[in-house]
C-alpha cells in the first residue's frame, strides 16, 4: 500500500457506511493514520471490516452525526489508537463490538463505564479474557479452561482490581482432568463488561 493511501484508511469504511467515524476529524486522520506503516494500516483495515458488520446490524439505532457526544468521540479515538497496535484478530472483534455498543450508549451522560471497559479491554491479555469468559460460562459442562493455575490466579487478580471479578478463596475441580482452579466469580460490573465486548444490541 502506498503512503498516500494510508491517510484515510482508518475512516473510509465506517464513513461510507454511516458517516460516523469522520466526526473525530483531525485526531484520527493526522494523529494516527497519516503516518501509519503498512502493518498498522492493515490492522485498521481489518478492524473496519469487523466494525462495518456490527454497525450495519444496528444502523437504525445509531445516533445522528450531529448528536455524537464528546465522550463517544473520546472512545472512538481511544479504540483506533489501540487498534493500530494490535495484530490479534480476537481482540479486534472485541473492540468492534465494544465500539458498536458505545455508539448505542451515546446518550449516556458521562459514559464513564464505557470508558472503563475500553481501558480494561486495552490492558487485558487475551488469556485473561478467556478465563473471565470461562467463569461466565462454566455452568456449561463442555467448557474447560486450558490455562495453568498461575495464569488463572493472575487473571482473577487483574479483574479484581477493576471490580470485574471477585475471589471466593475456594478451589474447585476443573472439568474432567481433575485439576483444581481458584473459584473466581463474575461481578455484576463484570457481567456488563462481558456483554459490552461479546454482544451488540444490548441496552
Amino acid at each position: 500500500m502506498k503512503k498516500e493511501n494510508y491517510i484515510n484508511v482508518g475512516i473510509n469504511t465506517a464513513s461510507s457506511l454511516i458517516s460516523l467515524i469522520p466526526i473525530v476529524g483531525s485526531p484520527i486522520q493526522a494523529g494516527i493514520t497519516s503516518y501509519l506503516n503498512e502493518k498498522k494500516a492493515s490492522n485498521i483495515e481489518a478492524f473496519n471490516q469487523e466494525l462495518k458488520a456490527e454497525l450495519e446490524a444496528i444502523k437504525e439505532r445509531l445516533p445522528e452525526k450531529e448528536r455524537i457526544s464528546e465522550n463517544l468521540t473520546e472512545i472512538i479515538e481511544s479504540v483506533y489508537d489501540e487498534i493500530q497496535r494490535t495484530n490479534m484478530q480476537k481482540k479486534r472483534a472485541y473492540f468492534a463490538k465494544a465500539l458498536a455498543n458505545s455508539f448505542l450508549r451515546n446518550e449516556n451522560e458521562k459514559m464513564d463505564e464505557e470508558k472503563l471497559f475500553i481501558q480494561i479491554l486495552t490492558l487485558v491479555p487475551n488469556e485473561y479474557l478467556n478465563i473471565a469468559i470461562y467463569f461466565k460460562n462454566r455452568s456449561n459442562n463442555d467448557v474447560e479452561t486450558k490455562s495453568n493455575k498461575d495464569v488463572e490466579y493472575a487473571a482473577i487478580s487483574f479483574f479484581e482490581t477493576y471490580g470485574i471479578m471477585k475471589n471466593s478463596g475456594i478451589w474447585f475441580e476443573n472439568g474432567s482432568n481433575g485439576d483444581s482452579m481458584k473459584n473466581g466469580e463474575i461481578t455484576p460490573l463484570g457481567e456488563r463488561f462481558l456483554i459490552f465486548i461479546l454482544d451488540v444490541n444490548q441496552k
